[in-house]
Formats: C-alpha cells, structure tokens, sequence
C-alpha cells in the first residue's frame, strides 16, 4: 500500500499505522568488511556514522570482520549497515544466520550502501560470486550486474524522486550528484523493493535506461530495509551536511524511530465536495494519542499543515474523523496524516491524492460519501429552511429530517448499508444527491 498518485473523485484504502517513539540510546553495528573489490571508505563511513550518532542520540559499533554477528551482539542493535561491504566469503554459517534471525525473527532493520549490492550476490544474477546465500540479496532487494557493473567512477547524473517517503526529505530534486552508478538489467532486483529514487539515463545501452538508486522494502516482522547505490568514493562520507548525509541520516532515523505500537488506522478517505475537498480517515483503535495534522502539497514533496485534529488518546473503537479542505489547489492535491502521540513521537499515513476540478456552487452538499453513517451537509444559504429525505433503492422514503442551518449532520446510523437517494428541497427548488453507507 504505497500508492502516491492515485487520482480520481474517491480514493479509499485500508492500512495499519503505527506511531513511532523514539529511544534514549540506540545501537547500529557498522559492518565493511570487503572480500571483493575494496572502496577504501571503511573509516569515513564510520566517521559519518559517528558524526550522525552524535547527533541524533545513537551508538556506533564498528566490525570490519563479522564478530559482532552474534545473538548477544546483535540483540542489543537497532540496525546493521552494510557500507561499501563486498565479496561472497565474508561471514561464515553462523553469522549469517544470526543476520537471519536478526531482521526475521527480531523484526530489526538493514541498511545498505553502494558495494552492499555486489556482497552474496543472488544466484540469477549474471557474473560470478553467486548463489551461495540468495536470502542476503532478497531482503536487501538487489544485486549488481556485472560486466559492466556501473558507469565510470565520475558519472554526473541527475536524481529524480519517485515517491515521498522520510528518507527523502530536506532534500532538493532534481539532485545533480556525481558518483558511480550502478547497473541492474541483468542482475537481481527483488519483486517487492519500492523505488524512492532513480538516476536519468546515464548512457546510450539499454541498461543506461532510467533505474532506481534508492529503495526500501518491509521484511518479515515489520523489519524495515534500506538501500541506496550511492556512496562509491570516500569523499561522498567527509563532508558534513550534504544531500547524501541527508539521505542516510534520514533512513537511518526512520529505522531507528519506526518502531510500532498497537495504533491503526482503518480507511482514509478524499473526496470532491463540490468546490471543496472532503478528508475523512477512520482509527480502529487509539492509544496515548494526542492530535492528528492534516497536511496538503502540491507537488508530494514540500508540505504543508492545514488542520490540527483532537484525537481520542485512548480508543478500542472505531472513530470516525472528518476535515473540510475548504481552499484545494486547482489540480493535484497530495494528503497525508500526522499522528502525534502524547510523548512527542509520530508517524505518517501513505499519501493520498486527488485532481481538484472546480464545480459550480450547488446549494447543498453532503461529505463523506461513502460513509459510515455520519454524513455532514452543507447547506449555501442560512437563512432557507431545507427540508431533507432520503430514498432506499427501491424509492421507499425511509428518513425525513429538516435542516436550519449552513451546516449539520445527517445522522443515518440507523439505517443498513447500501446505496440511498438524498433529496433537498427549498424553496426555489429541490436536489438529489447520491449516498453510500457501508
């Protein structure tokens, strides 16, 4: 459920969210070792790492010949990157099977860089080193090809976003980077990966086409997998502050803090409302939670909070929450929600979009449709009584309420779920509209 640009009138979809609480002092295990060709970047990686976990409250453990892949060791990390590591003959039986049991058991996360691609590559993968642990390459979700593995070291390429996500953010695209770009057409890439980023054409070949750079997938467990085939040379690990600090800074915090508590929630619904756009989203339960923002872009990149919503803090229940966008942009307009816990920690919805065609102004409208049983009228003129009824599909009258003000409910709880007729009537006229109810 990664959608980001689904447009049409209605978009629904189901999925669990989870908030994200943040930890006092966190553990990552640094891990380069190179039994292949070596990047000489084992020492400025870590000194990136280094400089990011000071800043951001977390531990580095360093291990450049595998002796932290142990249970004791590794019980006691967040996350394990693969740094320009390469080669088939790294870890032995045992560690590789405390990796396993790390990411599918633990539900703990793995992060790679560059050369992470061309360490036990998959078996289907053309070239040699293969197939001795197919495991590594799938939940990483690739292995470089080979012959020709890459552009030359000192490519300039230009890096487009594919789809939002937190490792991306604070970063300007397009992102005119310089580096050493790898090659995928006959190697391996896993059916589930989900590609942030992806380099132009880079040459006149096939496998110069357009393809990803950066991606993340979900492992078993809810373990959380990232990988980007940049970082070839020493000098993208010494500056601080630069767009590919940034990106690893942020996938690193996205593991780190990612870790999930027992919050769902159930649909999220956009919608068209004459000339407004209609959000409703439904939590199935709630726990320690404190307010939902509503945030709007135009483009699915810069955001903006256009409402802040109450929420339940602590619910078993489902509820239903509603918010009236009441100044679209003309044209694409991206949603998402922001769940902000008691403690501070938050987490996001999957983004949802909408083309936001203006409608000339009716008298009455009614949001959410489809909707639970709660429907919200909006009636233009305050001062004209309406008078409300609503149809069955075999147009059976089977509800009459009056309505006095610009704005009310329309409560249909009562009612079963199917498909109803809506008719509005006031002075100067009348006006059917259509409702669903699940």
């Amino acid at each position: 459920m990664h959608s980001i640009c689904k447009r049409s009138y209605l978009v629904i979809f189901s999925l669990y969210w989870h908030i994200f609480p943040s930890y006092a002092q966190d553990i990552i295990i640094h891990y380069t070792e190179a039994t292949g060709y070596d990047h000489q970047t084992e020492y400025q990686s870590l000194g990136m790492f280094q400089r990011i976990g000071a800043a951001h409250n977390f531990q580095v453990m360093h291990d450049n010949n595998g002796h932290l892949f142990n249970k004791a060791d590794l019980g006691r990390a967040k996350v394990v990157v693969f740094s320009n590591t390469s080669g088939n003959s790294g870890l032995n039986a045992s560690q590789r099977a405390a990796l396993q049991w790390f990411v599918d058991t633990l539900g703990r996360n793995l992060l790679g860089i560059h050369a992470a691609s061309d360490t036990y590559r998959h078996s289907s993968a053309n070239g040699g080193a293969t197939g001795s642990w197919d495991w590594y390459a799938q939940t990483l979700g690739g292995s470089v090809q080979t012959n020709p593995n890459h552009t030359s070291q000192h490519h300039w390429g230009t890096i487009t976003l594919l789809q939002s996500h937190p490792a991306t953010e604070g970063i300007s695209f397009p992102w005119i980077k310089q580096d050493e770009f790898y090659y995928w057409q006959y190697g391996f890439l896993a059916s589930d990966i989900h590609p942030l980023l992806q380099v132009d054409r880079t040459g006149s070949q096939s496998y110069d086409a357009p393809r990803p750079i950066a991606w993340y997938r979900i492992g078993p467990q809810k373990s959380k997998v990232f990988y980007t085939s940049l970082g070839h040379a020493a000098s993208n690990y010494t500056t601080a502050g630069t767009e590919f600090e940034q990106l690893i800074t942020n996938a690193l915090l996205w593991m780190i803090t990612n870790e999930p508590l027992p919050v769902k929630l159930g649909t999220f619904k956009v919608s068209q409302a004459d000339e407004h756009i209609a959000l409703s989203w439904i939590t199935l339960s709630e726990e320690n939670s404190d307010f939902f923002e509503v945030e709007r872009s135009d483009n699915g990149v810069q955001w903006k909070v256009i409402h802040n919503e109450k929420a339940a803090g602590y619910s078993q229940r489902e509820r239903t929450y509603t918010f009236l966008d009441r100044a679209p942009f003309e044209g694409p307009n991206y949603y998402r929600l922001k769940l902000v816990d008691m403690d501070g920690s938050y987490g996001y919805s999957d983004i949802e979009s909408l083309h936001f065609s203006p409608q000339p102004s009716s008298s009455v409208s009614v949001y959410p449709v489809p909707g639970t049983g709660i429907f919200h009228i909006r009636h233009n003129k305050r001062d004209t009584p309406l008078n409300l009824e609503v149809y069955n599909s075999v147009n059976k009258m089977v509800f009459r309420a009056r309505l006095a003000a610009s704005e009310d409910q329309l409560d249909l709880t009562i009612l079963p779920a199917g498909f109803y007729l809506l008719k509005a009537i006031y002075p100067s006229g009348a006006q059917t509209l259509r409702l669903i109810k699940h």
